[in-house]
């Protein structure tokens, strides 16, 4: 986790001039190391809240140019960008989820391992209804969670959301930059 909390100090020194680059090596590089912990290991949760802390009170204010962020926009930064936030999760909230889906994902193999089976045979048809299951776990924890954000902001923030979850609302924030076009 030390080493981790230095990547987002270090990533929150790229903010202060490059502010998408930054977010996006979070979203898209950073950040999935400790999804994988999640995902394999259980219980992790409470161990990564140092880890939400720096995310919340170092890197968020920095790509945002603000010195604080409540508790109200870390919650709405949590969701996914088609839902209108900026899609830097929540590893404390999300760990159990990933773990789960993991489980979930993995039970086929685990069964030939735990079983001694000298083969194993990929079932691509099962495999399929296992990432539409993940999918609809995901979509199912954050349309709850949203659910629950949208009892506690105002009707003001509650249309800024809606407007932000519209279909192509936020293809500018889920492009990767490009080096070429500055």
């Amino acid at each position: 986790v030390d080493e981790w909390i230095k990547d987002i100090t270090g990533l929150a020194e790229i903010a202060s001039s490059e502010p998408q680059l930054a977010y996006a090596g979070f979203v898209y590089g950073a950040s999935k190391r400790w999804n994988f912990l999640a995902r394999t290991t259980p219980g992790v949760s409470e161990l990564l809240s140092r880890l939400e802390y720096h995310i919340k009170d170092v890197f968020i204010p920095v790509i945002l140019g603000k010195l604080h962020v409540s508790e109200q926009l870390r919650k709405i930064f949590a969701l996914p960008a088609r839902m209108g936030g900026l899609s830097i999760a929540n590893i404390c909230q999300t760990a159990e989820l990933e773990y789960g889906n993991s489980i979930l994902a993995m039970e086929d193999l685990t069964n030939a391992i735990y079983n001694q089976e000298s083969s194993f045979k990929f079932d691509e048809s099962n495999q399929n209804k296992v990432i539409t299951q993940v999918k609809k776990n995901r979509q199912t924890f954050y349309d709850q969670y949203k659910n629950d954000l949208e009892k506690e902001i105002s009707p003001l923030v509650q249309r800024q959301l809606e407007l932000l979850s519209e279909k192509g609302a936020s293809s500018w924030l889920t492009s990767l930059p490009l080096k070429e076009y500055g």
